[in-house]
């Protein structure tokens, strides 16, 4: 949860977005440079993200906010990057080291080559919406099965782990099925 002097400073106070923009611009930028964008654009999309949460401050959007401040920022920040690219047709790129079950479930090997780099990114397509954010929630923002419930709005812990559990299953099945027609 956002402290609540946060979200009232936020909305006015010039010197705590300073200090928010100090704390968190290499972190954000480092973050975003993880799906493909260089310094620039991620710097831009760190001021679109500032923005957008100056704006839900000055509402009271942000008071409502089950999440710490930088899990939020974050999160607003890969879905403007992913809206960015696809804007622009740029492929979202995923590393080994953020989805290390599917990774170990593709191959043994540690590294990721371009080619299942592909077949993980198609599959991640071929689940659909709900599962392409339940997987990334949990593997690439690392949140919490109790902070992706309060986020998403589940009814409780066991069911987001049960959609979590079918999407990397599906996503599995996927993946070698894809490999048996190859």
């Amino acid at each position: 949860m956002i402290d609540p002097q946060w979200v009232k400073g936020l909305a006015g106070d010039d010197a705590l977005l300073k200090k928010l923009y100090d704390t968190y611009r290499n972190p954000f930028i480092s973050f975003l440079r993880r799906f493909g964008l260089d310094e620039d654009e991620s710097l831009e999309l760190f001021h679109d993200s500032l923005i957008a949460l100056r704006r839900q401050a000055k509402s009271g959007q942000l008071l409502q906010v089950k999440h710490s401040f930088k899990t939020y920022l974050f999160a607003i920040g890969k879905y403007k990057a992913f809206d960015w690219m696809k804007k622009r047709g740029k492929t979202i790129l995923y590393r080994a080291d953020e989805l290390p079950e599917l990774i170990d479930f593709v191959d043994e090997s540690p590294e990721i080559d371009d080619e299942r780099a592909s077949l993980i990114r198609k599959g991640l397509e071929f689940l659909g919406k709900s599962c392409q954010r339940m997987l990334t929630l949990f593997y690439l923002e690392g949140l919490k099965t109790k902070e992706i419930q309060a986020l998403e709005g589940y009814e409780n812990e066991n069911t987001v782990r049960a959609h979590k559990s079918r999407c990397l299953k599906n996503l599995k099945s996927w993946i070698e099925n894809q490999k048996e027609h190859d």
